[in-house]
């Protein structure tokens, strides 16, 4: 089972989305359960990031991405981002 980290901001992020998008937040905690168990497969789409090295994706609505990294060898997640989009500008 993966260990599952959060950055700052990840967590401001979900602090944001649990009070102003109810559904997503919902959706979110159901990915990050997926993400102890196997978190290159599941809800989301997950994807790999061509552009970023290491940095995986899934779809938590039309607008916003969880992105996060994988340690395989600590068996470890780190959330990095969960509002946004990683073409956002």
């Amino acid at each position: 089972m993966y260990q599952i980290d959060f950055s700052d901001e990840a967590w401001k992020q979900i602090i944001r989305m649990r009070k102003s998008m109810p559904q997503t937040y919902k959706k979110l905690n159901v990915i990050i359960e997926e993400l102890k168990e196997h978190p290159y497969s599941g809800t989301g789409h997950p994807e790999q990031l061509h552009y970023m090295r290491g940095v995986w994706s899934r779809r938590l609505d039309k607008k916003n991405r969880i992105r996060y990294t994988v340690n395989d060898r600590k068996i470890t997640v780190f959330v990095i981002s969960t509002l946004g989009h990683y073409d956002d500008k």
